[in-house]
């Protein structure tokens, strides 16, 4: 879904702000062979604007991103921070266990319960950084060319030239046959 900052950035009217338009304006791509690429192309008369509006696109995206990401990393979070209390807890009974010189089970027990806990606490730490990391980021630079993309008018102006040729030569032919008959 589209914003109405998007809508306003592109410059289409309140009126018309439906997807099919924005669509005919901007067209996300998958890459081929990534599952988190997307190839934005964005159609404007100039190339200021074209820019302004994919930096909107762009900017919409990244919200939405970390929006579907942040119950994730609230979650691990949390999960964090109950690891650390217990890894506290866990420590203190250890200190309590070598002050009174009695080395048992429990000693054990807690022994391990700390190096599971600092284990699981290192790995939900990679876990955050991973999210830091993957955070939506431009790929490469947003560029517009200076030359107008559409409408190819070189192409159509010969496309036209030559389709007009045929028929006008089509046209003689026909008129030259009926004329002999």
């Amino acid at each position: 879904t589209y914003s109405d900052e998007v809508f306003a950035t592109c410059e289409i009217n309140p009126e018309d702000r439906t997807k099919e338009k924005l669509r005919k304006i901007v067209t996300a791509i998958p890459m081929r062979n990534t599952s988190s690429v997307v190839e934005v192309d964005v159609r404007r008369p100039a190339a200021e604007k074209a820019k302004q509006c994919a930096v909107a696109v762009f900017e919409l995206i990244r919200r939405q991103q970390e929006a579907m990401a942040l119950p994730f990393v609230e979650k691990i979070q949390n999960d964090l921070a109950r690891a650390e209390e217990r890894l506290d807890s866990a420590k203190s009974v250890i200190n309590k266990l070598e002050k009174s010189n009695v080395l048992s089970i429990a000693y054990l027990v807690q022994r391990d319960e700390v190096k599971y806990l600092n284990d699981r606490v290192n790995l939900l730490n990679d876990e955050l950084k991973l999210y830091d990391i993957n955070k939506t980021m431009l790929t490469a630079p947003i560029y517009a060319p200076t030359v107008a993309a559409y409408p190819k008018k070189g192409i159509h102006l010969s496309l036209g030239l030559c389709v007009g040729l045929l028929l006008g030569i089509l046209y003689a032919l026909a008129r030259q046959t009926l004329l002999k008959r």
